[in-house]
This record gives C-alpha cells, sequence and structure tokens, in this order.
C-alpha cells in the first residue's frame, strides 16, 4: 500500500455508508475567500461550490506521487463518489503535527486551540504548549517507529500532520481505522517562499485563508525588498555550508532553499553546480579542496565555538571562513534552551535573509544584529 493512498482504507467500517453529494452540486457555498499559489510546487487548492480540492504532491526517489483530498464545511454532506476518509472537515478541531514545523504554522496563525498532539516536547520553543503537555491537555505521541498508534486512535483527531520523506507505508493501523494523514512536503520545495507558502495549506485546515494571505503577502514583500538590495552588491564572496555526518558530507543541493537562500543574499554557493533540491553526498577531500576559496561557512550543525569545531576535524581550523572569523550556524533564536529556527524561521524567510545579507555583506551594514544566525567564534 502507498502511504498516499488515503486518510483511511475503503475497508473501514467506520465510514462506511457515509452520506455523499455530488461534486457538481451548486445550491450553496462557502469558502468565498480563495488563497492564490505563486512559489510553492507541491500542493495546488482548487474552489469549488461547497468544497475545496487540496491536492499534494510528493517528488522523492525519482517518483511523482499525488494525493487528494475534500475540504468540506463541517457538519456538511461529503462529495458524492469520495470516500469519508478523503474529506477533511473544517475548521479542523483536533489536529496531530508531528512536526515543530506543523506547529509553527498552528501558532502563526493563532490555531494553537486546536493541536491535541506532538511528537515530543523537546524540540517546541514555545513556553505555553510545554506547560500544556506537562498537563496532559497535549499529548506527546512520538514519532515514525516511536508512534504511539493507540494513544492517536483514542483521541479520534480530524487529522495528522506529518512530513513527507518517501516512506513506503506510513502508519497502517491508523489508515485502517479512517484516521486522516496529511502528508507535508514542504520542505521540499526549492525557493525560500515556496516553503513559506504551506502556511496557506494550514489556512485551510484552519479555515482562516485571510490569516495566511495576510502574513504571507506582507513576508513576500519585505523579503523582495531585501532581494531586491542584495542584488545591488558584489557577488564574489563563496560560501559552504554542512558539517560531514559519519565520513560523508551532504551539501545542500544546488537547487535547495538553502542555495536559494545564499543567491537571494548575494552569496555564490560553491556547490551549486549540484542540480538537486536533496542534499548531496561529497567526499570530505572535495569539500576541503573547494573550501580553500570559501569566504563564509554557514549552518555547522550542534557546535557553538571554534574550539568544539577542531575537537570534530583540526583540518577545519585549515579551512578559510575558521581564520576570517566568518562561520556562522542558524541556532541565534533559542527560547527555552530550544533552537526555534525550525519552528518560525521558515515562515520568515524575510528574516532570515536579511541575517544572510549581514553575513554576507557586513560592509553593507551599520546594524550587525542577527536573528536567526550567531557567530561561531
Amino acid at each position: 500500500m502507498s502511504f498516499f493512498a488515503a486518510c483511511g482504507t475503503s475497508n473501514n467500517t467506520k465510514n462506511e455508508g457515509a452520506e455523499t453529494i455530488d461534486l457538481q452540486q451548486t445550491d450553496y457555498t462557502f469558502f468565498e475567500d480563495s488563497l492564490n499559489i505563486e512559489f510553492a510546487k507541491n500542493f495546488e487548492i482548487s474552489k469549488h461550490s461547497n468544497f475545496k480540492k487540496l491536492v499534494l504532491h510528493s517528488r522523492l526517489n525519482n517518483k511523482h506521487e499525488v494525493s487528494e483530498y475534500y475540504l468540506v464545511k463541517r457538519g456538511t454532506p461529503y462529495p458524492k463518489g469520495v470516500h469519508s476518509s478523503k474529506v477533511i472537515e473544517v475548521p479542523v478541531r483536533k489536529v496531530v503535527a508531528l512536526s515543530n514545523t506543523h506547529v509553527g504554522m498552528l501558532d502563526r496563525l493563532r490555531g494553537l486551540s486546536a493541536l491535541k498532539g506532538v511528537d515530543a516536547h523537546d524540540y517546541i520553543p514555545d513556553r505555553t504548549i510545554r506547560t500544556k503537555i506537562e498537563s496532559g491537555e497535549i499529548k506527546e505521541v512520538g514519532a515514525y517507529s516511536k508512534l504511539n498508534e493507540e494513544l492517536i486512535l483514542a483521541m479520534k483527531p480530524d487529522v495528522v500532520l506529518y512530513d513527507d520523506m518517501g516512506q513506503d507505508e506510513t502508519y497502517p493501523a491508523l489508515k485502517s481505522q479512517g484516521i486522516c494523514l496529511l502528508p507535508i512536503s514542504s520542505w521540499q520545495e526549492e525557493t525560500p517562499l515556496g516553503r513559506t507558502e504551506w502556511l496557506k495549506v494550514m489556512a485551510l485546515l484552519l479555515d482562516k485563508p485571510e490569516r495566511a494571505t495576510l502574513a504571507f503577502d506582507r513576508t513576500r514583500e519585505n523579503y523582495f525588498s531585501w532581494k531586491s538590495f542584495a542584488d545591488t552588491l558584489d557577488r564574489s564572496v563563496n560560501v559552504i555550508c554542512g558539517l560531514p555526518y559519519k565520513g560523508v558530507w551532504h551539501m545542500a543541493g544546488g537547487k535547495s532553499f538553502t542555495a536559494q537562500f545564499i543567491e537571494a543574499a548575494g552569496g555564490n554557493f560553491m556547490f551549486k553546480e549540484n542540480d538537486v533540491v536533496a542534499a548531496v553526498p561529497v567526499d570530505f577531500e572535495v569539500v576541503f579542496k573547494k573550501a580553500q576559496q570559501s569566504q563564509v561557512w554557514l549552518n555547522v550543525g550542534p557546535v557553538k565555538t571554534k574550539e568544539e569545531l577542531v575537537d570534530l576535524d583540526e583540518r577545519y581550523a585549515l579551512f578559510p571562513p575558521y581564520s576570517l572569523n566568518r562561520i556562522y550556524n542558524n541556532n541565534g533564536l533559542e527560547i527555552d534552551g530550544v533552537n526555534a529556527f525550525w519552528y518560525t524561521g521558515y515562515l520568515n524567510p524575510d528574516l532570515v535573509l536579511k541575517d544572510l545579507i549581514k553575513i554576507i555583506h557586513p560592509e553593507a551594514f551599520s546594524d550587525s544584529t542577527l536573528v536567526y544566525y550567531r557567530p561561531i567564534n
């Protein structure tokens, strides 16, 4: 069974005989607000008389998979010919979010009241949510192989959100009981604004499209304002990023959102020839040789000091950014000891871009204050 099959299966007795209506019925309308998609490539929204159709795309492992969902106003009939397990009643009241990025979207849209389950509190930089977890109001359900499916079944959520990582099979016990599983492919988007635009998917679930439109339009305007400024600056600064894992350097792809950020900030990403979105394994020796022409080094994992960096491998001291003191990490904003970059950073690409312009072109700013990044000293 493909994990894109549905929010449940056709042999689900709970949903058999569910009321249906014709897809073309036009005797009443809702969802008057429309959501235009400008940058995201992995979801589509089409508006019909009494429902909205959400189409999700996954483009992993040389496969293009498509799944479809139908959003109807809570309490109204379901579309005819569509199994109720593929229908989501909105606004959703019970959401299980298996990634802190999903929680961040709910937070941005003022929809945290619908949050009833998370994977773990460790990665959520929000004191209010963590307090609710401690009190049991929000449940910790785990994720992937450690997911507590029995707990989720007892919670009866409207939808479970999970990151689409190309799994061949995901949570079959939940599917068999008609639990709606919604794969989020935002991380597969090539552009920063494409990732941010997934806020509109969450807005559909909350039935608050106007909130997503307002937030996104403001962010887009700020992003392009900073990008236009960066376009006037010199592009001779060479940038590398990351650290090796188990001996292999998984370098950001040339079409990745990291590469897009560096380009928009007026930098020259030194591995932009890797014409893919996903990270590309590169031998250390290849990175070492190319890095000799670099001036800036970004996103060095858990490292917080230069001493920690050379403790991992003394050869890092031979990378020019080390002696230039131009190594930066995206853990500059911590809340209660938790890195907030993946909670709010992808929703604020304008602020991330401004950080990167300051890092790559410090001469263009009198103020060196950063939000999501910090120097490694």
